[in-house]
């Protein structure tokens, strides 16, 4: 993904961040990605999707409406009427996260299938009470539905494995 269209805003509140650090402070973020290392899988790049990601951005800044054009893992297109909530980065996607007018549902859209964004004028009202992590809370990757319990039997020889981890 191409940083220099988040460069301008950040730049800004980092600037006002750091103003209120001491020194020690500041060394110690300089130095944090030494500190804390996360390793992951590398993030798509995605130049190509530098105009849709640009009025994706755009809307959630100013809670604009945003028509999607969207095509579906199948490759149905449809285009979607959308209240831009949130951007998500899930493994190595970016996904836009909004309340769908069309379907009448909150919906999950891969950036990947977004061929085109068109930013309206007509704005929307954020809802204060959302919550990304409260959205998220019960997903089984970036998919919400209703909880399922399922029961999956391991070999004892996979036990502790199985029970360090956070799987879904």
């Amino acid at each position: 993904m191409d940083a220099e269209v988040f460069n301008h805003d950040l730049d800004s509140v980092f600037d006002r961040l750091s103003k209120g650090l001491t020194p020690a402070d500041k060394e110690f973020i300089e130095r944090l990605p030494q500190k804390l290392h996360f390793v992951s899988r590398r993030f798509k790049d995605y130049k190509k999707k530098r105009t849709p990601l640009e009025h994706l951005l755009f809307c959630l800044k100013k809670d604009k409406l945003a028509e999607v054009h969207y095509r579906n893992v199948e490759g149905r297109r449809s285009k979607h009427l959308v209240e831009p909530y949130a951007m998500v980065v899930y493994r190595t996607s970016l996904y836009l996260l909004g309340y769908s007018h069309s379907r009448k549902d909150m919906r999950t859209f891969m950036l990947d299938r977004i061929s085109r964004v068109d930013s309206l004028k007509e704005g929307f009202k954020y809802p204060e009470d959302f919550d990304p992590d409260a959205y998220f809370a019960n997903a089984f990757g970036i998919t919400v539905d209703t909880p399922q319990q399922v029961v999956v039997i391991f070999d004892a020889s996979e036990a502790q494995f199985v029970e360090e981890h956070i799987w879904h």
